[in-house]
Order: structure tokens, then C-alpha cells, then sequence
């Protein structure tokens, strides 16, 4: 069977399972294999960035089910007996990899054991493979490198620090919970940089589980109760003091007012406290905290229950995780003793020895494994400091777990023994995984009795708490011997070259707050190490220098590195954007939709759309939600062509499905709109002293109609989750699914991206980036404002202020509130006539609730197109962008945004506004939808005047 045929049938049985989310799979071990395979085999390729990352990439994937390898939920939030943020907690405060115990204990719970150890290896091992190779060039590698080759390695290694200086401040926030951790973080850095030896990390992490335990279990109890002995003591004292000051001069206190006065303290807290079946939730938008019924979140709670992981089908016995912790706790203690006792033992014997202790005590993951293999490995001689920085670096740009680590370093242990390397590879790679694995199925099985135990959990936040302040000690120490020179390849400070600091820097600051990938940083630092070498003989005039200096370069040198840095970045930046496209793409298709839909639509002279598309994607559609969800409700405005008889086709067959629905023919043309008596409001008398019909509040009363079967369903007890508007564009059921599923489905609005010309998109009235400009271009990527551009940059959901742009999708809670109900509008006539015209479908969004709580969103990932040969365009393969491409439109917004302003347009409208806001009193909440037009109905369309 061709390779791509067996692809195909191993995603069709994956894509079969997606209707069983959050069932565990109990089919035969070969196709649990099968779908662990296609969820998980790119995992290995494609995870890079470090533990945080990570956890991303699984909670998306196996939490939410999104994303590329989503599909069905494998865990959900509220699982009831161990819910994902509690696996998440118990794989933190376990020793080992955190990620890769993450992912093999959701694959344990959905799969099985065997399942969970096939997802470890498709994880693991790609990396493992690349450290191993790694290691065979290093070992190929002459003692004394050409000057540039130390300049890579230096960039790399000061790169390299900057990154695990985020990744110290990141864990140091999560481990972090009161006085006492921050204190346990403090002391573990300082003591862990003060001295070093191999028990000495062991001690100190064990010491401050132990100090948690006290603290927590007996002597926070005894300071508690000597502090409210003292409060109680003082409160007496002060008590006293009042009692006195009101006996020395009661003439002007009331018999009523004294009782108040001698009101203990203590009962008005409690007074103000409120009852104690009462709860305090944080403040939100909507004001200060308030109080909440228990016993009323419990009952909703009980009644709107949401479907919860199965976790029991694969589940290990207790008796079974005893004896697998027990086991464990043996060989641990058989290999220390011979370890400590026996003089003469082999060098494989201690490597195994060495990653067994570090994989046991290693609380904290990929970061805090650094300072202990370098005291494991580098201390002893096994490894020099050189190919240590080297192999660390390396690590931190691969993806996979960072103890892969371990088979580089085990490799060249063995390197001088006739033992072949691959054989110290593999010890190094089961000694420093199979600790955390086993405790952590051992834990998974008697969780629901440990959790209960105070000590148990305080024991975990000391011991995570001084392991996180071991990952500052780690900085330290990497700082000290990251500088390589011919003269030094063991190493030394990074502080005797300014531009190492510089780089460091630039690698903290650019994976912290630019969102780059640590890969691409340590890729940076690596370049940047090389331009500092080549750059250094323009300062030594073309002579050779042992000592560079970049502060000594000429500032034409140093003008032509910085273009080149900025070209390089350029270049890596629209890559990176290229592969954020190519993922959108190649992602599995949506998930299905189970939600009740309203569903409105409105045409005028749509024939041509109808019957060649959209009637049959509407059809499609319906089938897809499923009848019993939908309700169709289309108005029709007095169409002069064939739009009226294609709409009755197709209310012919849905007729045929029995779904509900409601279409409205409207006889009543522009025409006989205009000839009409011109009505109370929507009619205005143009620079010309016409008496004419305003374009936007016409649309939007034609918009509203849809909306009168959802007033008459709400009546009769019709619930609807969500109003789909359905705009006259060519769409099909996957752009629906993938509309709905828009940032999880958590949204006030979420548009799709329209097209009539390709590849300029159409509908820019209506759409505003996040800080309420108009697109600075037609093209991708279309925004002005950061966070809508980076978003679209990366083709994820857009945050904007308005957008309409086809089809939108919204919740249906607003259009229900009866009198005060969200409705279409135009902006009063009286503004109209100082020149302002503003789109009902950006209007609306201002007059939303919701928009302000959840957040408009453009999903750029779902295009559609007003004719045929638009939306084919758009979903064509040349309609993917090219890198050039990418490069050459993120210049040509650069220089849009550099060289162009919209405040002059802006102030136009705010000055405006303001003028009519002191004439009339009134005010407009959709400011930033106006711009400077005035738009009139004519007999077979509209103009501007």
C-alpha cells in the first residue's frame, strides 16, 4: 500500500474518533497506537521553546481539541476526580520533565499505559537522536577552534543565558505563593551560587520541603495563634481606653448612641462581613466584589453540569502505584549505597548513577537540570566546559524535552572508554527520564488519597519552590564560563566583552516581550557572535588583535552590521510568518457545532449568487448543524431580477429537510421607497436642498427584519445560542464551523475576511483595527494598530473594534432584551447633516454589551468572496503567500504606517461630533465608525453626495 494511502486511512480513523471527546479509548492496543500516533507524531519535530511552550501546545491540543493534531478533548478543565490544572500542578511538582510528563499522563488517561509510553518516545526521541549525532561531531572536533568558531559558541552561550534568565523569572513567578516560597527562591539561588558540590543540591531542595512542612503543618498555627493573642490583647487594651474616655464625659452621648459607640469591633467586621454562607469574588468590570450564594453557585453547578473526561478506564490501581513507587524507592536507594560504598566501580555504572540522582531530584524541569549535570558531568572531567556550552546551547534550539540534554553528555562520556557512545546515550537517556515517569503513574493512581494530605502538598511547594531558585544559580554559573577564546575554552565571564552582555539582553528581551522563539533567539545570538568577529578586524585596522572590542568599531561598519542584523531579522521574521500561514492551512478540519443557530440573511439582486452557490451551501449547512438547531429567517428587498425565484427554490428545499424558517419576498422596490411620504427620521436634505432617503438607516431597517421570527420564538420559549448573519457571499460549511470556533467561541462578534478582487479584500466601511483606525491597506496584513497586525500576521483571530467583512457570527443574549434589544441603526439625521455617515454593521458593535467583556475578532482564516471566481481565488493554492511576498508586504505597511497618519481624517469627524454634541445635547458611542460622507438611496442603488 502507497505511503500516502496509509496516511490517509490512519487520519481516517483519527477523524472517526473525534465524536467520542473526552471518552477514553478502549479499542484494540493497535488502533489506541494509531490515533496516539496521528495526534502526537509531529510533536517530536515541531515543539520548540521550552517547557512553556509546551504546555501551550497540549492544552490546546488535547484540552481544547484546536489546532493543528486537535480533534477530540482528551482532558477537559473539569474533569471531576483530577481535572487538567491538577495533572498539570502534580507534573510541576514531581521530579523530572515537566512537559513530557504532561503529555504522558494525558495520553495514560485516554490510551492506556502502553499508549503513553509510545507517546513519550514520538516526543523524546527525535531530539534525543539529534543530541546523539551532536555528539559524534564534537567528538570529531579538534582541541584548539578557529577564533570564529569560539564567536558562535559564545553568542550562542550568551543567548543561551538570556534565555534561562526568562526561564528563572517565569518559574519564579508559578512557584512563588506566599512569604515563605519567595523567601525558599531567594535562599536557594544565593546558596546554590555560594558553594557546589553533588550532595549539595539534593540537600537544599529536600531542606526546603522540609521547612515548607513545618512551617505549614505546625508552626504557622503557632505564630497564628501568639499573633491573635497579641491582636486580642491589644484590641482589650484599646477597648479599655474608649470605655474610659466615653464614663469622663457622657453629657452629650445618647443612651442609644453609647451602645453604638461600645459596639465591639469585632462584631461590625462581622456585620460587614455578610453571613458565612456567603462568598467575596474578585472585582470586575462591573464594579467592587460582591457577594455570592454558595448554595446557589452550587446548584447551578449541579444542574448545568458539562461532560467531564473519562479517567477511570485506563486508570492504574492503587496497589499497583505502591508497588511501582515502592519499587522505584528500592532501586533508588540499592543504586546509592553501591554507589557511596564500592570504590572501583565502572564509568558507565556512575553516568547511570549520576542522571538516576538527577532525574530524581530534579524539581522544576529543562532549567533547574542545567547547574546539577554541569557539577554531574563537568566536575568529574567527563565532559569538558566547551562541549558542555556547546551541547547546551544546541539543546535550547531544538524541539523536545530539554533533559535530551543527557544523551549528548552520556555520549561523550563513554567517548574515551571502548564502550560504544551510543550505549552511555541510552544509559544517560533511561536514568534521567525513568524517575519522573514511574513516580509520576505511581502518583496518578494514589493522587485522590495524597491530595488530601496537607503535608503531601506542602512538601511539593517547598521542594518546586528552592528547585526554581537553583535555575538563578544556573544563570550565574552559565554567565561565568560563557566567554570562549583560543586562549580559553574552558570559559570564562561574558561580562569581560560588553557585546556578550548586549546579546544576552537582546535574547531575554525579545523572547520575553516580542514573542520570538527561543530557537530563533539562540539561532540570533549565534549570528550575532559572528558579526562581532568579522567585524573586529575593521577596528584592529585589518591587523590581528587578540582582544576585539565592538565599542571600537567605525561607524560605517557599524551602520552596514546593523542593516545587515535588520535584514537578517527581517528574513527570519517573514519565515517564521510563512510557517504560521502553512500551519493555518494544513490544520484538521473544524470541530462540529453544537450550539443553536439563528440563522439571517438578506439579499437584493442576488440571483446569480443563489443558484449557482449559495442556495446549496446554505442546504449543506443546515444538514451539518442539524435541522433540530437552526431556524432560517432571509428578507428580501424588492430584487429586479430573478433573486425572489431563486429564494422561493430554495425555501422548496429546505421545506423538503422540515426546517424552520421564514422567508420574506418584499414587493416594495428603491423606487416606491422614494415615491413614499417621507417618514419622521432617516431622511435628509442634501448640500442641494434634495429631500432625500439616507442609505444607512434604510439598510438597517431591512436588516432588523430578520429579526422578527427570533422576538416571536423567544415568545413561544425558543432558546438560540448564536445569531449567524449570512451575508450574499460564496461560503461553505467548513468556513461556518471554522467562523463559530473563533477564539474557542468565546466572542461578541467574530467576522470572516470578504473578498471581491483579490487579493484586496472588500468591506473596509465597517471594519476598524483594535485601537479604531480604518486598514491602512486593502492587502494582508491590513491593520494599522499593533495588535490587530501582529494577529493577522500570524493569521490568528484579529482583535478589532468592528467588522462585518461576509459573514459574522454573535451571540444571540443581546438581541433579546425585548424593547431594549440590540438592533441595527443609522446615526441621527441631524449628525448625518454635518457631513457624517457612519455603517449600521460597525455601529452595532458600539452599541453591543458584549463587545467591551469578550472582544470583537476577524478570523483571516476564513475567507469568502462575493462571486465564484473570488472565493476560488482566495482558496487556491496560489493564494498562499510566498516569504517574498510576506517581505514585501510587511515593507510596504512599514512604510504606509511610516509616512501616512489617519488623525487628520479622525480629527475631521471628532471636531464634527463635537460640534453637534453641543448643539443637540446628543451623543454617538460609535465615533470611530463616521467618516466624512454623506450616502443617499437612488431607484436601483446608492451614491455619495
Amino acid at each position: 500500500m502507497p505511503f500516502q494511502s496509509i496516511i490517509g486511512s490512519l487520519r481516517a480513523r483519527a477523524r472517526a474518533q473525534r465524536s467520542a471527546s473526552l471518552q477514553a479509548n478502549t479499542s484494540k492496543l493497535q488502533w489506541r497506537l494509531t490515533e496516539v500516533f496521528i495526534r502526537t507524531w509531529d510533536l517530536g519535530f515541531t515543539a520548540f521553546g521550552g517547557p512553556p511552550v509546551h504546555f501551550q501546545i497540549l492544552h490546546r491540543r488535547f484540552v481544547e481539541g484546536s489546532g493543528y493534531g486537535g480533534g477530540s478533548k482528551w482532558v477537559d478543565e473539569q474533569t471531576v476526580r483530577i481535572p487538567y490544572q491538577e495533572i498539570f500542578a502534580i507534573c510541576q511538582a514531581l521530579p523530572g520533565p515537566a512537559s513530557t510528563k504532561l503529555l504522558f499522563t494525558i495520553a495514560m488517561i485516554h490510551a492506556g499505559l502502553v499508549s503513553a509510553v509510545f507517546a513519550f518516545l514520538l516526543w523524546s526521541l527525535p531530539g534525543a537522536i539529534g543530541m546523539y549525532g551532536l555528539s559524534l561531531g564534537v567528538q570529531r572536533m579538534p582541541d584548539r577552534l578557529p577564533p570564529i568558531v569560539y564567536a558562535f559558541l559564545s553568542g550562542m552561550n550568551a543567548s543561551t543565558v538570556g534565555i534561562i534568565a526568562l526561564a528563572a523569572v517565569q518559574l519564579a513567578q508559578k512557584a512563588i505563593q506566599d512569604r515563605l516560597t519567595r523567601i525558599l527562591v531567594i535562599v536557594g539561588a544565593c546558596a546554590g551560587i555560594c558553594y557546589n558540590a553533588l550532595w549539595y543540591f539534593p540537600t537544599l531542595i529536600v531542606g526546603g520541603g522540609i521547612t515548607t512542612v513545618i512551617w505549614d503543618v505546625w508552626l504557622a498555627q503557632k505564630v497564628g495563634k501568639l499573633k491573635a493573642k497579641w491582636e486580642s490583647k491589644r484590641r482589650r487594651v484599646r477597648n479599655e481606653a474608649g470605655d474610659a474616655e466615653e464614663t469622663s464625659s457622657p453629657q452629650d452621648i445618647q443612651p442609644a448612641q453609647q451602645l453604638q459607640v461600645r459596639r465591639p469591633e469585632a462584631v461590625k467586621r462581622r456585620a460587614q462581613a455578610g453571613s458565612s454562607t456567603d462568598r467575596m469574588v474578585p472585582d470586575d468590570d462591573e464594579g467592587p466584589g460582591r457577594a455570592v450564594s454558595q448554595r446557589s453557585t452550587e446548584l447551578d453547578t449541579t444542574t448545568n453540569s458539562p461532560p467531564v473526561a473519562d479517567v477511570t478506564t485506563h486508570n492504574i490501581s492503587i496497589k499497583l502505584g505502591i508497588s511501582l513507587a515502592a519499587g522505584f524507592l528500592v532501586s533508588f536507594l540499592v543504586v546509592m549505597v553501591i554507589r557511596g560504598t564500592i570504590a572501583n566501580r565502572s564509568l558507565s555504572f556512575d553516568l547511570f548513577s549520576n542522571m538516576y540522582l538527577a532525574g530524581t531530584i530534579i524539581f522544576g524541569g529543562g532549567p533547574v537540570v542545567i547547574p546539577l549535570l554541569r557539577s554531574y558531568v563537568v566536575d568529574p572531567g567527563w565532559v569538558s566546559p566547551r562541549d558542555f556550552l556547546l551541547g547546551l546551547a544546541i539543546i535550547q534550539a531544538l524541539p523536545g524535552p530539554n533533559f535530551n540534554f543527557s544523551v549528548y553528555l552520556g555520549a561523550l562520556t563513554l567517548a574515551s572508554t571502548a564502550t560504544p557512545t551510543i550505549f552511555g546515550g541510552m544509559l544517560a537517556f533511561l536514568g534521567i527520564f525513568f524517575p519522573g515517569l514511574i513516580l509520576t503513574v505511581a502518583v496518578q493512581s494514589i493522587w485522590q488519597v495524597m491530595r488530601t494530605k496537607a503535608w503531601v502538598l506542602s512538601l511539593l511547594k517547598g521542594i518546586n519552590a528552592t528547585a526554581v531558585g537553583l535555575v538563578f544559580t544556573a544563570v550565574y554559573r552559565l554567565w561565568e564560563i560563557g566567554y570562549l577564546t583560543p586562549e580559553s575554552s574552558d570559559g570564562t565571564s561574558l561580562a569581560k566583552e560588553p557585546w556578550w552582555v548586549v546579546v544576552a539582553t537582546l535574547a531575554y528581551a525579545e523572547t520575553a516581550w516580542f514573542g520570538v522563539p527561543p530557537a530563533v533567539a539562540i539561532i540570533l545570538g549565534a549570528i550575532l557572535g559572528l558579526g562581532w568577529r568579522c567585524a573586529a578586524p575593521l577596528a584592529s585596522g585589518g591587523r590581528a588583535s587578540r582582544s576585539y572590542s565592538f565599542r571600537r568599531l567605525p561607524r560605517s561598519s557599524t551602520f552596514k552590521f546593523i542593516l545587515f542584523l535588520f535584514f537578517l531579522w527581517d528574513s527570519i521574521h517573514c519565515i517564521s510568518l510563512y510557517l504560521h500561514q502553512a500551519a493555518s492551512l494544513r490544520g484538521l478540519p473544524p470541530r462540529r457545532n453544537t450550539k443553536r443557530i439563528y440563522i439571517a440573511a438578506q439579499h437584493y439582486n442576488s440571483a446569480r449568487l443563489l443558484r449557482e452557490y449559495w442556495n446549496e451551501a446554505l442546504y449543506s449547512l443546515v444538514q451539518e448543524l442539524g435541522v433540530e438547531n437552526v431556524f432560517v429567517s432571509i428578507y428580501e428587498s424588492g430584487s429586479y431580477d430573478e433573486t425572489q425565484q431563486a429564494l422561493r427554490e430554495l425555501e422548496a428545499n429546505l421545506e423538503v429537510l422540515n426546517v424552520k424558517k421564514e422567508v420574506v419576498l418584499s414587493e416594495l422596490t428603491h423606487r416606491e421607497e422614494i415615491a413614499a411620504q417621507p417618514k419622521e427620521h432617516g431622511w435628509i436634505d442634501t448640500p442641494a436642498g434634495v429631500h432625500a432617503l439616507r442609505r444607512i438607516p434604510f439598510l438597517a431597517s431591512i436588516r432588523n427584519k430578520v429579526f422578527q421570527p427570533l422576538e416571536a420564538l423567544t415568545a413561544q420559549g425558543e432558546h438560540f445560542d448564536t445569531v449567524l448573519f449570512l451575508n450574499d457571499v460564496a461560503f461553505n460549511t467548513d468556513d461556518v464551523l471554522r467562523l463559530l470556533d473563533t477564539n474557542d467561541g468565546d466572542y461578541a462578534a467574530a467576522c470572516s475576511l470578504d473578498f471581491s478582487k483579490p487579493p484586496q479584500f472588500y468591506d473596509t466601511f465597517a471594519l476598524r483595527d483594535s485601537k479604531g483606525h480604518e486598514t491602512i491597506m486593502q492587502t494582508w496584513p491590513y491593520f494599522r494598530s499593533y495588535a490587530s497586525r501582529h494577529a493577522a500576521e500570524r493569521f490568528l483571530p484579529v482583535p478589532v473594534t468592528s467588522c462585518w467583512n461576509g459573514m459574522v457570527a454573535m451571540p444571540a443574549e443581546p438581541f433579546l432584551g425585548g424593547d431594549r434589544a440590540l438592533r441595527f441603526r443609522g446615526t441621527n439625521d441631524s449628525l448625518a447633516e454635518h457631513h457624517l455617515e457612519g455603517s449600521e454593521c460597525c455601529l452595532i458593535h458600539a452599541d453591543n454589551p458584549l463587545s467591551a467583556k469578550k472582544g470583537i475578532f476577524l478570523n483571516p482564516t476564513v475567507q469568502v468572496g462575493y462571486n465564484m471566481t473570488a472565493y476560488n481565488a482566495v482558496h487556491s493554492p496560489d493564494a498562499i503567500m510566498s516569504p517574498i511576498r510576506m517581505y514585501a508586504a510587511i515593507w510596504q505597511s512599514r512604510i504606509l504606517r511610516w509616512l501616512t497618519t489617519p488623525w487628520f481624517k479622525e480629527q475631521v469627524v471628532h471636531d464634527r461630533v463635537k460640534k453637534w454634541e453641543g448643539e443637540t445635547g446628543g451623543r454617538e458611542p460609535g465615533e470611530y465608525c463616521l467618516v466624512n460622507e454623506m450616502q443617499v438611496i437612488f431607484e436601483r442603488g446608492w451614491k455619495h453626495v
